[in-house]
């Protein structure tokens, strides 16, 4: 399962998220826009319990 989302305004070649726990958006669909990817991350948030990582603090995404 996958643990993060990259969004699609950041690289996408770059050897940080170059593993199994990140997905980048671009792999989903590029064509989307970002409340229909926020959209299906609530919906699986509902079973994973997903957040957000700021640098002052953590939201739930629900």
């Amino acid at each position: 399962m996958r643990k993060y989302l990259i969004d699609v305004n950041l690289p996408y070649y770059f050897s940080l998220w170059n593993n199994e726990n990140y997905i980048y958006q671009r792999n989903i669909n590029s064509q989307w826009k970002d409340n229909r990817i926020w959209d299906e991350v609530c919906e699986i948030s509902e079973n994973y319990k997903l957040v957000n990582g700021f640098i002052d603090r953590i939201e739930g995404i629900n």
